[in-house]
């Protein structure tokens, strides 16, 4: 039996992260990863490398497609949305190592025996600049996703009403001088199961663009997950565009909600950090 660890996430002006379940069991892991499962079972898993990843620009994808054996495939979700796929042996982050998810899609990680994270492995939004299947923000827009924050009011010369934060599982700030139709927090939405895998919600703009959403990142091993001292894992939401002159009604944009991170292991050890 898997332990599972989840975290799904909701912004003010920026914010954080949501959990199990399974189909058929996959033999070479021992149980039935959330997502997955049934893509696993008709992968060949006999001859995996491990994986050991070294520099501060490393990618997942790069270094899978790298490694020979490594497994890089796509999986559809029951909902009909697609997540990458990467399976190996075994998969380490070194301490100085940071890894950016550099794929357009949320993205799973299964290693048959350990994941273990001592440095940094990053689904992050930076600004309106999403990755791992997060959102982008666009300037005088409701976010986009689920939970989108509210656009906010720009008009010249008028007190601005700033976008509102993205929601996910909860719902999302409201912008200053909010009202129930401009600049009002996203909606919670999805399943603190993260069954189907979901990335969080944009915030709204205003001038400028809102805060893009964290993206969404699943690991599973066969044996343990752990994420050492020092080690992270981040899918935080970006912030949202400051505004100009008060006085001149350009207000800032909403930041972008948190992603999501599901981790599923027979041992789960957090030592680090979970954003």
């Amino acid at each position: 039996m898997a332990f599972v660890l989840a975290a799904c996430s909701v912004s003010s002006n920026v914010s954080t992260t949501g959990g199990p379940g399974g189909d058929s069991s996959v033999p070479s892991l021992g149980f039935a990863p959330s997502n997955v499962a049934a893509a696993l079972v008709g992968l060949d898993l006999s001859n995996l490398p491990d994986i050991d990843s070294t520099e501060t620009i490393d990618q997942t994808g790069v270094d899978c497609n790298a490694t020979p054996g490594c497994i890089a495939t796509t999986v559809t979700q029951s909902d009909g949305s697609v997540v990458n796929l990467y399976v190996a042996h075994s998969w380490r982050i070194e301490a100085n190592a940071v890894v950016t998810i550099a794929d357009s899609k949320p993205l799973v990680i299964v290693a048959l025996t350990t994941i273990d994270i001592l440095g940094r492995l990053d689904a992050s939004s930076q600004g309106d600049d999403p990755i791992a299947g997060g959102i982008k923000g666009v300037a005088g827009m409701t976010g986009g996703g689920a939970g989108g924050g509210l656009a906010g009011q720009t008009t010249d010369n008028t007190p601005g009403i700033g976008g509102g934060g993205g929601g996910f599982c909860g719902a999302g700030g409201a912008g200053g001088n909010a009202t129930s139709t401009l600049g009002a927090g996203g909606a919670s939405y999805g399943s603190a199961t993260l069954i189907p895998l979901t990335p969080g919600s944009a915030g709204g703009g205003a001038e400028l663009a809102g805060g893009g959403s964290g993206g969404a990142v699943q690991l599973v091993a066969g044996i343990s997950v752990t994420i050492e001292a020092g080690g992270i894992v981040a899918a935080g939401g970006g912030g949202g565009a400051p505004g100009g002159p008060y006085s001149a009604g350009q207000a800032a944009a909403g930041g972008g909600s948190g992603g999501a991170v599901l981790i599923e292991a027979p041992s789960v050890s957090v030592l680090g950090t979970i954003e």
